[in-house]
């Protein structure tokens, strides 16, 4: 088995979101990237933002059914590219609650910002949030809030994997994809 995992278009200037200034808000803001369906559990980040809602501000950056019970959460519809990163610079952690994945886009987009996650075990989650450094995996659904509540409580912490995300934001970059996907080609 040889990967050959999803790239971004990092040519897009963008301050790190760990820099001076970068939280915009008074208070904390969780975001999850991506489609509301099944796979992506939003019932879940729709219950975190009912438990935290004290402490946070829940944005789901995608766009969700009409009728769909999406609680206290702020959801923004579709949005252009540059739209989703400047969200995502006014993000202070992505709480990523979905119950499989290939390697998300969404989840890559916001590490590659430099927000911190905390994000539900499955596939392709380990691939791209690196547990203790850029986020914090969760092994068990049931935990997520607690570990989300724990981080948006540690602004420190926050700041640390915020740095190690944007540090290691190049291992998303499309940069040299063609040479790498010949690599894997002539490998296989």
């Amino acid at each position: 088995v040889v990967v050959l995992p999803n790239v971004l278009d990092l040519q897009d200037p963008m301050a790190p979101r760990h820099s001076a200034g970068s939280e915009r808000r008074s208070r904390p803001v969780v975001v999850n990237v991506g489609r509301w369906c099944e796979q992506k559990a939003p019932e879940r980040f729709v219950d975190a933002a009912r438990k935290l809602a004290g402490i946070a501000d829940f944005v789901w950056i995608g766009s969700a059914p009409e009728g769909a019970d999406v609680g206290n959460v702020e959801v923004t519809g579709w949005l252009q590219q540059d739209e989703v990163w400047k969200r995502l610079a006014s993000a202070s952690i992505v709480y990523f609650t979905s119950r499989w994945e290939g390697m998300p886009v969404g989840l890559m987009q916001a590490q590659a910002a430099g927000v911190p996650a905390v994000a539900l075990a499955c596939i392709g989650v380990r691939d791209v949030v690196v547990d203790g450094v850029t986020g914090v995996i969760v092994e068990h659904a049931a935990s997520g809030p607690d570990v989300l509540e724990n981080l948006l409580l540690d602004a420190e912490r926050r700041r640390h994997m915020s740095i190690s995300a944007w540090e290691s934001r190049e291992r998303f970059s499309s940069d040299g994809y063609g040479e790498r996907s010949i690599a894997v080609y002539n490998e296989a």
